[in-house]
């Protein structure tokens, strides 16, 4: 295992730690009332006074603590993502699909490698078929890009050629009813 694999794993095991504190914070808050906090605070209980003002302003606490909950999630989902694609070498591929009877779509392809020297040539041939699929769809995608973007000036154009023809009509129409009010 190599120093990087190593501190991304520890990285991940602190980031579901601290999301881990935060879920309990966030159970914690969710769970006490104003009222308890007050009746708290006539009993003189210790870090009374803090608890009424926090419960004052729940839903801003709450939400912090609800942020460092899905951030702590995700950086150690992220991270462990980061071992398992060094580790096993996935491939990830996305690109659109474009139909042409229905709504155009996105597509994602995953691809990994498995160890097993029975299969090792059949294994590239499946890795070689997954990279030059993730390729093609991600040439598919760009080609898709490009398509919308000539749509898009193709109606700007139009729209554009209509809004000069409305304004060629409109100046002529004004300059002959002025000729024709000079000859009248």
């Amino acid at each position: 295992m190599t120093a990087t694999i190593a501190w991304l794993l520890i990285g991940a095991a602190a980031s579901v730690l601290v999301a881990g504190l935060a879920a309990g914070v966030e159970a914690a808050l969710a769970r006490i009332s104003r009222v308890r906090a007050a009746e708290l605070l006539e009993r003189g209980e210790p870090g009374a006074a803090r608890l009424v003002r926090l419960t004052a302003d729940a839903a801003r606490y709450v939400n912090l603590v609800l942020l460092i909950r899905v951030v702590g999630e995700m950086a150690a989902a992220v991270m462990v993502a980061m071992v398992c694609v060094h580790r096993w070498g996935l491939t990830l591929g996305a690109g659109a699909i474009q139909r042409d009877n229905g709504p155009p779509g996105y597509t994602a392809t995953l691809a990994f490698k498995v160890p097993l020297q029975w299969g090792a040539k059949e294994a590239g041939e499946r890795e070689a078929a997954a990279k030059l699929g993730a390729a093609q769809q991600r040439q598919l995608g760009e080609l898709n890009i490009e398509r919308v973007e000539i749509a898009q000036s193709e109606y700007a154009r139009a729209a554009f050629a209509e809004f000069l023809r409305g304004t060629r009509k409109g100046i002529l129409q004004r300059a002959f009813s002025h000729i024709r009010r000079r000859l009248a």
